[in-house]
């Protein structure tokens, strides 16, 4: 049995899917326009129940290259210290002491 290779949907794949499905086409009619079965066409729409899923933002709180650490106040030589501190703690968290 030769068995299909994994396809992961783009963002505009996706939309088209969920254009159709809310348009009432059945999932075999939908897989048949993307050249796969509908086993596959369920596996996209099933974890939300059929409603389309509010698209993704970043949320306000998130790091940014322009404002991350040092958009919080850890500059220079200050950002070196803290680097060099979190460094240290994770080697001593991973260093085993011989018996």
């Amino acid at each position: 049995m030769v068995y299909r290779t994994r396809i992961n949907y783009t963002a505009k794949q996706k939309t088209e899917m969920w254009d159709r499905w809310q348009r009432g086409e059945s999932l075999k009619s939908i897989g048949r326009a993307f050249d796969r079965p509908s086993s596959s066409i369920f596996g996209q729409l099933a974890p939300t129940g059929g409603i389309r899923p509010v698209p993704r933002t970043r949320s306000r709180l998130a790091l940014t290259l322009s404002g991350g650490i040092t958009g919080s106040g850890i500059t220079g030589s200050g950002l070196h210290y803290c680097i060099k501190v979190l460094f240290q703690r994770s080697i001593a968290k991973t260093r085993v002491e011989p018996n």
